[in-house]
Order: structure tokens, then C-alpha cells, then sequence
């Protein structure tokens, strides 16, 4: 049985893809400049609210996930590891789907969670 996808649902995914995108032509626009390194900073932002979209739709606390907070300090951790411009501009798409795909996983054990809470 299927069932309707509904606004809610893909309020986190779409959070992630604006930070995505909006990350990417932010540090591809910069060029060689100094606040082109500004954009993991966005990227970070994104993956932390949308985590906190998910754990308000599973009915949890609001508060970010400490996954969503390791992920955010990895991608600034990376770009600045990485500290070319140039570099950072296109490893944005691939941390921002890696940061997403840890946090769908981390989504599903939540809603699992939730699912058993209920059945008791």
C-alpha cells in the first residue's frame, strides 16, 4: 500500500537541496576570493536545519541531532583541509549528498523508533 507524499515530508529535502545548490553557486561565484569559503559555512547551516525539519516531523525534540553537528563540522572541516577555492566549489554537491545520506539514514532508525513507541 502506498500512500501520499505530503508538504511536511519534503520540507527537510527540500532545506538540503537550497543549501545545496545555494552552496555550490556561492563558491562557484567567488571565484578566488577569500568568502568563497563561506559556503560550507551555508552547507553546514542547511544540513543542521534540516535535521531539525526531520526530528520535528518524527515528533521529537527539536534540537539538532549530534549526526547532523558532525556532519556540519566535517564539511567545514573538509573545506577548510581542502582550502582552494576551487576545490571546495566542487567537492559542495558531493558533501552536501553525503551529509543528506546520513541523514535519511539517522531518519529512518527515528521513525522506527517512533513506530515501535506506538505499538506498545
Amino acid at each position: 500500500m502506498q500512500r501520499a507524499v505530503r508538504g511536511n515530508e519534503l520540507s527537510a529535502a527540500a532545506v538540503i537541496a537550497a543549501g545545496i545548490l545555494g552552496a555550490s553557486l556561492l563558491a562557484a561565484r567567488a571565484g578566488d576570493a577569500a568568502w568563497a569559503l563561506s559556503a560550507p559555512v551555508l552547507l553546514a547551516l542547511s544540513i543542521l536545519l534540516a535535521d531539525m525539519c526531520s526530528t520535528r516531523r518524527a515528533g521529537a525534540w527539536q534540537a539538532p541531532r549530534p549526526t547532523a553537528v558532525v556532519l556540519g563540522a566535517i564539511v567545514v572541516l573538509v573545506s577548510l583541509i581542502l582550502s582552494d577555492p576551487h576545490a571546495v566549489a566542487s567537492f559542495m554537491p558531493i558533501l552536501g549528498a553525503a551529509g543528506w545520506v546520513g541523514l535519511q539514514r539517522n531518519d529512518c532508525s527515528l521513525r522506527t523508533a517512533r513506530g515501535s513507541n506506538a505499538d506498545a
